[in-house]
């Protein structure tokens, strides 16, 4: 017999639910064994199981369009101690208030 592929494998075991190929909106990965909700509105917009398990342990994510890097809670408590910032933030209006990103700089959000 040949071996099944891994698109075989899901959709045998009820797990390909005939989505379209997703991509993380944090890392970019395309390989995930769960995919969790982003802050997005559009629900195409999804995390992949680690981005989105650490999302919902620091509630903070790079404004940065080109980054969008969710911290671990190690460099969520560097972005800490080096205090919060203000600065703007390309395509968004205004002055954001909040840490710095660790990898581009940009100001990052942090839920409540």
């Amino acid at each position: 017999p040949q071996p099944h592929s891994k698109a075989t494998k899901s959709s045998a075991h009820g797990h390909g639910h005939g989505h379209a190929h997703r991509v993380c909106v944090s890392c970019h990965s395309s390989d995930s064994p769960c995919w969790r909700p982003s802050w997005s509105p559009r629900r195409q917009d999804q995390l992949c199981n680690s981005c989105g398990l650490r999302y919902k342990k620091t509630h903070t994510r790079c404004l940065n369009d080109a980054c969008r890097k969710i911290p671990t809670k190690g460099e969520l408590n560097i972005m800490r101690a080096n205090g919060v910032q203000h600065g703007t933030v390309a395509g968004l209006s205004g002055t954001r208030e909040g840490y710095r990103c660790l990898f581009c700089n940009t100001i990052t959000h942090t839920e409540a």
